[in-house]
């Protein structure tokens, strides 16, 4: 991965950001490429509009349009229509294709406005060859103040294209001319340059709608583009930090967060984020987290530490690779990416709470996840369960090695398959913590002994007796506090006589029952 740009200007070099040097240009091909099938709807679509004399000129925007130019694949068929509304289009469109094709059209749609989810045109939406293809009308925006809600009317193709968040991302493919159309002027030799550029001044793309700031950001990351020097100038004016605070949803924040946090480039999209001060607008830290939020300088710290547990990551990959054998067969790399990544930025808050409405204590952690970021329950229950079981490992570590085979067991069987990120982050943390590498020695011994002691996959470790066998050898009528201890004591010596049978422990318990009791 290519260094930190030169040109990012004071607050990147807070963080301490290395020099970047001078990019290579990408390689653009020359045109657009369609596959055979997105051919087929062209042509049928190109057709419909001829046969039916309807003037429409329709356009693919956006996305597929970059990718196709960058060589790269992509499914997301977003039509751009000139004269009518998508609803309209596809109503006519679907008996065209029906009646006088003899097609069967699946999947047709109208997804409504939905302003909290960001979604403010109607979009028109059918099925052709098993491809999702979606319509809209060409649009014009304006913004009233206090509101990121736009008025939203037909516009023409320049208007569209800078009304978007940048000029990669307004570029159209006219299907009807074969040809790629750059209405900004700039959308072209931005892909062939590497840049991330607004199509309108930055101030002025980002007061209409300052969720384009983390979009930038996103999109600079995802294909490791440098952001003209004028996008992180614009982003000190306090108007647009407060817009982005106030006026765009946590949802929406959460979700353009998630997409760059499961790219391998992840890493980039939170250098972008701390590095214009804009990390406590996204990890959003509440009033009710008073010790952090009545201290300004502590929180800044504690975001300093995460952010330099991600830097740390980011230069180690193939140390850390090396502790990621187990999780890797279990999620896939985005998932990975995702955990890894936000349970070292989050680790340093693991020491802090907030007061809930009911007036009770909760992890710091989770709040972040589930309001600030507004992540799902599952996911925010596993950053949190992966920044825990660090500390846990910590405490371990605290212990003579001869005392390590039990709390690892219980540890690793807690913790599910997500116990190797686990022992990332501490380790991480540790070291960012420390300022010292010296505790990788240390890690490493723990982690040969897991895997030489067969821990690995202690969380799928099977009982040799179950719940209900136990109740009858040890003539117990129903469960309770006695049962829970008897499969314990039955966790432990499996884990201590790994290569015993079950007749084995039978033949224990008869011996002596009373081992298994206490």
């Amino acid at each position: 991965m290519r260094l930190a740009r030169a040109y990012f200007t004071k607050s990147y070099s807070r963080f301490g950001y290395r020099a970047r040097m001078e990019r290579q240009k990408s390689v653009v091909l020359p045109k657009v490429y369609p596959t055979e099938k997105e051919q087929r709807i062209f042509d049928l679509l190109k057709e419909f509009v001829e046969v039916k004399k309807l003037g429409t000129t329709v356009r693919v925007a956006g996305g597929w349009v970059r990718d196709k130019l960058l060589g790269l694949d992509c499914d997301d068929l977003d039509f751009a229509l000139d004269n009518m509304m998508g609803e309209e289009f596809i109503t006519k469109a679907r008996e065209f294709l029906t009646v006088e094709k003899n097609l069967e059209i699946h999947g047709f749609g109208v997804i409504k406005t939905n302003a909290e989810k960001s979604k403010h045109l109607q979009t028109a939406t059918l099925q052709l060859f098993g491809q999702k293809v979606d319509f809209v009308n060409l649009r014009s925006e304006t913004y009233e103040d206090n509101s990121r809600i736009p008025k939203i009317e037909i516009g023409t193709p320049e208007e569209d294209a800078y009304r978007r968040d940048l000029t990669i991302n307004a570029l159209f493919y006219n299907i009807m001319t074969d040809s790629v159309e750059d209405f900004t002027k700039k959308g072209i030799e931005d892909l062939h340059a590497g840049v991330c550029r607004t199509p309108l001044e930055p101030l002025a793309t980002f007061t209409d709608d300052s969720l384009r700031v983390l979009r930038v950001f996103r999109f600079a990351s995802r294909y490791d583009f440098d952001i003209v020097p004028e996008i992180p100038e614009s982003l000190k004016n306090e108007e647009v930090r407060k817009a982005l605070k106030l006026k765009v949803s946590r949802e929406r924040i959460g979700i353009e967060s998630h997409k760059a946090l499961s790219h391998k480039n992840s890493y980039l999209y939170l250098e972008h984020v701390f590095g214009n001060g804009l990390e406590s607008i996204v990890f959003e830290i509440p009033p009710t987290a008073k010790v952090l939020a009545e201290d300004p300088n502590l929180q800044r710290a504690v975001f300093q530490k995460g952010f330099e547990n991600a830097t740390f990551i980011n230069r180690s990959d193939q140390l850390i690779s090396n502790y990621l054998q187990e999780v890797t067969k279990m999620l896939s790399d985005s998932e990975r990416i995702f955990y890894l990544y936000l349970s070292a930025v989050l680790r340093p808050f693991l020491p802090y709470t907030h007061e809930t409405k009911k007036k009770k204590e909760e992890d710091l952690i989770s709040f972040i996840l589930k309001e600030s970021l507004k992540f799902t329950h599952k996911e925010s229950g596993n950053v949190l369960l992966i920044c825990q079981s660090s500390a846990k490992f910590d405490e371990i570590l605290q212990m003579h090695s001869k005392d390590w085979l039990l709390p690892l067991g219980y540890l690793i069987k807690e913790t599910g398959f997500f116990w190797e990120l686990a022992l990332v982050t501490a380790l991480v943390n540790k070291i960012v913590e420390t300022k010292s590498e010296a505790h990788i020695a240390t890690y490493s011994e723990l982690y040969k002994y897991i895997y030489s002691n067969g821990l690995q996959e202690t969380f799928s470790l099977k009982l040799m007796l179950d719940g209900e066998e136990a109740k009858r050898i040890f003539d117990l009528p129903k469960g309770g506090p006695l049962i829970k201890t008897i499969m314990n004591r039955m966790f432990e010596w499996q884990l201590m006589n790994p290569e015993k049978t079950k007749a084995a422990l039978l033949e224990e318990i008869t011996a002596d029952k009373s081992k298994f009791l206490s």
